[in-house]
């Protein structure tokens, strides 16, 4: 009897070590007080972030992230800043334009609709039809990196492509196929869950959940509220890779 109590004194102490251990994790950086877009399953919006050895550690209320705050902890508040998921380039072809750019000057085109005609833009990239069959997609600029991001004419502006998504309204102001129109939140999949998908990664990007690499963008406004005209004009106040910020507006 003496041997079975020493026994299960010590699986007591042992089970409340690990008990303990678990509860005394702490995190790198916490990201504090506004809305961060997760694009999990259920798609949740939450106002805090705990990110420790480049993964996210976990996202939910101010409240209950403070518990991964400790005395080494990075304290970041957004001050109503939005945060999303690391956008994904799904295609581009930067060396290809670098070397191009040697062998002649870069010359602006005409449009799509002026190339091909109003019913071809028409259909053009047919993103509603995609998005309403089901079918995972991902958009991108195409091989314009490292020229203008908004005037190229396979500009590379992430938000542009999200406004021209969800518009379908040119640099002129013409709309051009009013039903191939997407959500927001579903221009928001298209570069974030869906390239992740795509490339067979989506166990560690794509979102802000707990295990996932830490990659996110604080922006100057709120993309899913903004005026539609605006989108495009969304600045990128720090980015984040790997739980380490990598870039950062000069003040």
């Amino acid at each position: 009897m003496a041997i079975r109590f020493l026994l299960a004194s010590a699986l007591l102490i042992c089970t409340s070590a690990n008990v303990f251990s678990q509860d005394d994790v702490f995190a790198d950086t916490v990201l504090l007080d506004r809305k961060i877009l997760t694009m999990d399953a259920s798609e949740r919006i939450v106002t805090a972030v705990a990110i420790r050895e480049g993964r996210v550690l976990a996202a939910g209320s101010d409240r209950g992230t403070m518990r991964f705050v400790g005395a080494q902890t990075k304290t970041v508040r957004l001050d109503g800043k939005t945060v999303i998921p690391g956008i994904i380039a799904a295609h581009c072809h930067a060396v290809g334009v670098a070397r191009n750019a040697l062998d002649q000057p870069h010359v602006e085109l005409l449009t799509i609709a002026e190339v091909y005609g109003t019913d071809w833009a028409a259909r053009f990239i047919g993103l509603g039809d995609w998005v309403l069959g089901g079918v995972p997609v991902a958009i991108a600029g195409d091989h314009m990196m490292g020229l203008d991001p908004n005037h190229a004419m396979n500009a590379y502006n992430p938000f542009l492509t999200q406004q021209v998504s969800v518009t379908r309204r040119n640099r002129d102001g013409d709309v051009y196929g009013d039903h191939q129109r997407i959500s927001r939140l579903e221009a928001r999949r298209c570069l974030t869950t869906n390239p992740a998908h795509l490339a067979f990664e989506e166990e560690t990007k794509g979102s802000l959940e707990s295990g996932k690499l830490a990659d996110l963008a604080i922006l100057d406004r709120d993309n899913l509220t903004c005026p539609a005209n605006e989108i495009a004009e969304i600045g990128v106040l720090k980015t984040m890779l790997n739980g380490r910020f990598v870039y950062h507006v000069p003040e």
